[in-house]
């Protein structure tokens, strides 16, 4: 993924944010799985971010709507797909999130 090789590895949110990547079409987005997958409990998870001043439920959305965006450009990705790929489970709930991060639905975004 193209959006992948532009994170800088060594850093806790971009290791974070590579695992919310990998997880979002599985569902396997909570704090404690991705602490778990980074061999920490969910409360250092918690407080390493928390001295980034950012918190998972940020970085969730934040990597969402980054991945939107360019998902969006494709025009042969259905909004179905697009919202499969970043981890809902109904486009509708991706219709609503693309919403409020964009003024816009994915419709009128195309």
């Amino acid at each position: 993924m193209a959006y992948l090789a532009k994170l800088d590895h060594a850093d806790v949110e971009t290791r974070v944010k590579t695992l919310i990547i990998q997880g979002l079409p599985a569902g396997n987005v909570t704090q404690s799985d991705i602490a778990s997958r980074m061999h920490m409990s969910a409360r250092t998870l918690h407080n390493k971010l928390a001295s980034r001043n950012t918190n998972f439920h940020q970085l969730v959305e934040d990597t969402r709507r980054s991945l939107a965006s360019a998902y969006m450009e494709n025009p042969r990705m259905s909004v179905g797909e697009i919202a499969y790929l970043l981890g809902f489970s109904e486009a509708s709930n991706f219709s609503r999130a693309f919403k409020r991060w964009t003024g816009r639905s994915p419709s009128a975004r195309r």
